[in-house]
């Protein structure tokens, strides 16, 4: 017999081992049905001959019956006697024998069977067996075999596989339905052709391949595909020789089953798992292993899992984890307890890594292990970032937040809470209603609308009041943030406190158009003013232009500090003189002017009188002290607009310059006459300082052969030689104890100061340069210049001598005077650094001529 591939549970037929041929399709019928050996092993049976051996089923009969000719048969000759008549003739029909029942009783049955042959050798017996305990009995068993022949027919018919007769020459002699409906074509065009006619030379000349080697005795199994219909369809085909009872094969017969559902699917199987396999195998730092439930033994893993020694047979803690005992975070038992997929990510040696265990049978789980090391170091960097950067916004001074619709608050930073004085939890969700006044919130809901409205960011500044009461300018920046949609979801807002940047704007630009001294307009004003009067209708418009006279030598003579204070006095001066319509300004070091708008030649001419006015009643009421003041004025009006007011200006200035002309030499004689009647009241000038000074300043220039001009240089140079301390303050010139260093430097200054006095006056410009050197030691370490030796005029190196020996005699307020004895020893202590030593010993041998006067 042939080897059947059907499994024995589709058919209802016991078959033992793999053997399987046409008779399943006859599980049901009402006689025994049998195939066995030759040897006397039963290969099948179906359930009547089980039933008539006393048996529940074919499977208990087969097991139970292992040697026919001594376990069924009444003799075991009459089972020699059947093989021999098979093998004689292949065929038996009606012979008739005993057959011993389970229980042990024994019935007649009457059988038909044949021998089927391989190569000439018989390889099984095919039969029928019924019973023929009587006639009557035997009858009805060929009707039930006439039954079961019918419904043999009826079964093949209406099988779902596919059942086929070829005859010798292969051509098709008897097909089923399922043959018809599989091939799609109708039994009447099949029957007679081959399959080269029916389907071509190229599929009929496969499909005759296997039916030649099945006409040779072979059973052939094969699976062919074909185009049916336009698809493709895979056939699961056996096919046995067909023999007549002389043993000649006679055609073949096929039962094909279609299992192209199987094939796709087995496909698609295939294809899945080797696409599962290859995402598997390409997870990032990811393992895969399919583990046994109690052993946690490898039974598959992927690509990654070989890389670490992950193979089968292996427990996943030894070569995953590297232990000797399961890993004390494994979650494998929890995944059996609950059956729910168990996730887990923990450090270990080092690196992170996430663990998911899920079921997968019964017996098994997938355990799939990450490594999210770089993932880790990346949340970290990420928390770390966010929470420098939550720190950043909360340390700087910019109140940031966000706004869930135009009036509601989302979250802030704590500047903005500070700011109304609430913490951020107090902050958040709220309504601006609640924190701002009624205008401030009117101001900021606009602005707010606007946004949500248009997805734009704007620039906004606001006055609002903080939690102190205090109204701040807040310079607030309201960008939208949009969906994919282009929707806005949220408006983020920063702001900054402007306050004292818009104050310092204004100050600057005040500072731009004003005068910082006097606080008048300034030059660029006077320009800018001109130029809109040059195109306005403001007619007439007179202009004035005045100047300080004198000021550049009280600069010289006193410092920028009495300068500015000549100039402060103008400015007030010349607001007291003008009208409040008016515009006075500073246009230069020295000089002012004025615009006057809507004003003729005569009213001009009124307002410069009474700007002298003013002038000469400061003067008159004066302290002697204090220096005077002389302006120069010239003024020109503009009567229509046919005249530039630039040219007008300049017109007035040159009337101011001629009127300079006349104030010059009275303006510095004025100057002068002050400084010294300054100098004069000085305390040192009314003890006789000056005039002792002069009597040994004399007596040592006589003695060393000055020429009568030297000495009446040197006369005059006794006098004024402190000319320059009328710029030194008083709290630094009559200081009682020693001066500090910055005070020495004040007092340092004093020579250049007297030299440029003495530059600005005639009488005493041929001193001038004695002044400034005065000061000037023999040893190089005098002041200003820093002369030594014969480089000081001797008329400086007589002084130096002469001064210091009266001022060691004199009373000073931080000192009182010296015996002459030990101010002549000091005098020779410095002979030679500070002192011209020649000088020296002539002006000691003249003091005592001096003191005996």
């Amino acid at each position: 017999m042939g080897k059947s591939r059907h499994p024995s549970t589709d058919t209802g037929l016991f078959v033992q081992g793999d053997s399987r041929d046409i008779l399943e399709t006859l599980k049901n019928a009402p006689m025994g049905i049998f195939t066995s050996t030759p040897r006397g092993r039963f290969l099948s049976a179906n359930h009547a001959m089980a039933r008539m051996l006393g048996y529940s089923s074919p499977q208990e009969l087969m097991h139970s019956i292992t040697d026919i000719a001594q376990h069924l048969y009444a003799d075991p000759k009459e089972w020699d006697s059947l093989n021999s008549l098979l093998q004689e003739k292949e065929e038996v029909f009606n012979h008739e024998c005993r057959f011993r029942r389970r229980d042990g009783t024994f019935f007649w049955v009457s059988i038909n069977a044949r021998a089927v042959r391989d190569n000439g050798v018989t390889v099984a017996h095919q039969g029928f067996a019924a019973d023929v305990t009587d006639i009557t009995e035997l009858k009805r068993t060929q009707e039930a075999l006439r039954q079961s022949q019918e419904l043999l027919k009826a079964v093949i018919d209406s099988a779902e596989d596919s059942i086929f007769i070829k005859d010798s020459m292969l051509r098709y002699v008897k097909v089923n339905a399922a043959t018809e409906s599989l091939l799609g074509m109708n039994a009447r065009d099949m029957l007679g052709k081959t399959d080269r006619d029916l389907f071509g030379p190229e599929f009929g000349e496969h499909i005759e391949k296997t039916d030649k080697k099945v006409l040779t005795g072979n059973v052939m199994e094969e699976y062919p595909c074909k185009q049916v219909n336009g698809r493709e369809r895979y056939f699961h085909t056996i096919k046995v020789p067909l023999k007549d009872k002389h043993g000649q094969i006679t055609g073949l017969c096929g039962i094909a089953r279609d299992i192209t559902q199987r094939k796709l699917m087995e496909k698609q199987l295939e294809e899945e798992y080797v696409l599962r396999n290859a995402l598997l195998d390409n997870i990032p730092n990811c393992v895969a292993l399919i583990l046994k439930k109690d052993t946690r033994e490898i039974i598959a893993s992927n690509r990654a899992g070989h890389e670490m020694s992950a193979v089968p047979g292996k427990k996943c803690f030894q070569t995953v984890a590297l232990r000797h005992d399961p890993c004390p975070f494994c979650r494998a038992p929890e995944l059996w307890k609950s059956g729910q997929l168990q996730e887990i990510e923990v450090e270990y040696r080092g690196s992170w890594y996430k663990g998911i265990w899920a079921p997968l049978s019964d017996d098994l789980y997938v355990h799939y292990i990450f490594d999210i090391t770089d993932r880790k170091q990346a949340e970290e960097s990420l928390r770390s970032m966010t929470e420098e950067q939550s720190l950043l916004l909360e340390s700087v001074p910019v109140q940031i937040w966000y706004l869930k619709d135009p009036e509601t608050y989302g979250s802030v930073n704590q500047a903005h809470a500070d700011f109304f004085g609430l913490t951020r939890e107090e902050m958040q969700h709220r309504k601006i209603w609640d924190l701002f006044t009624q205008e401030e919130a009117r101001i900021c809901h606009d602005g707010n609308i606007q946004v949500f409205q248009t997805g734009k960011q704007i620039h906004t500044e606001e006055w609002v009041y903080n939690a102190r009461g205090q109204q701040r300018l807040m310079e607030i920046i309201k960008t939208p943030k949009l969906d994919p949609s282009g929707r806005v979801k949220y408006v983020i807002c920063s702001c900054s406190d402007i306050t004292e940047r818009k104050r310092n704007e204004e100050m600057l630009k005040h500072l731009s158009l004003h005068d910082q001294l006097t606080g008048l307009y300034n030059r660029a004003y006077l320009e800018n003013e001109l130029n809109r009067l040059n195109k306005s209708r403001e007619y007439p418009v007179g202009i004035i232009s005045i100047d300080v006279d004198g000021l550049k030598p009280v600069n010289d003579m006193f410092g920028h500090e009495q300068g500015d204070m000549i100039l402060k006095l103008t400015a007030d001066i010349l607001q007291e003189a003008f009208r409040a319509s008016d515009i006075v300004i500073r246009s230069g070091g020295d000089e002012f002017a004025a615009i006057l708008p809507g004003i003729d030649a005569q009213a001009g001419i009124e307002i410069v009188q009474r700007i002298r006015s003013r002038v000469e009643k400061y003067n008159r009421e004066k302290q002697d002290a204090q220096l005077p003041l002389s302006l120069s004025v010239g003024m020109a009006v503009a009567g229509d607009d046919t005249r530039d007011l630039f040219a007008v200006f300049k017109e007035a200035d040159d009337l101011m310059y001629r009127d300079k002309l006349n104030h010059r030499v009275t303006a510095r004689s004025q100057i002068m006459q002050t400084i010294l009647a300054a100098f004069k009241e000085r305390d040192f000038i009314t003890h006789g300082h000056a005039q002792r000074l002069e009597d040994l300043c004399r007596l040592l220039g006589e003695q060393a052969g000055l020429s009568q001009k030297q000495l009446s240089n040197l006369d005059l140079l006794a006098r004024m030689h402190d000319l320059g301390q009328v710029g030194i303050p008083d709290h630094v010139l009559f200081k009682e104890g020693p001066l500090t260093e910055d005070e020495w430097k004040i007092m340092r200054q004093h020579p250049e100061k007297g030299y440029r006095i003495a530059r600005s006056s005639n009488d005493l410009a041929e001193i001038a340069d004695l002044i400034l050197k005065h000061h000037e030691r023999w040893d190089g370490e005098g002041y200003p210049l820093g002369l030594e030796g014969e480089e000081i005029a001797i008329e400086c190196r007589i002084l130096a001598i002469a001064d210091a020996y009266d001022a060691m005699t004199s009373d000073r307020p931080y000192r009182r005077a010296l015996d002459p004895e030990d101010a002549i020893a000091e005098l020779k202590r410095f002979s030679g650094t500070k002192f011209d030593p020649y000088l020296m010993d002539s002006f000691i041998e003249i003091l005592q001529q001096f003191n005996s006067k």
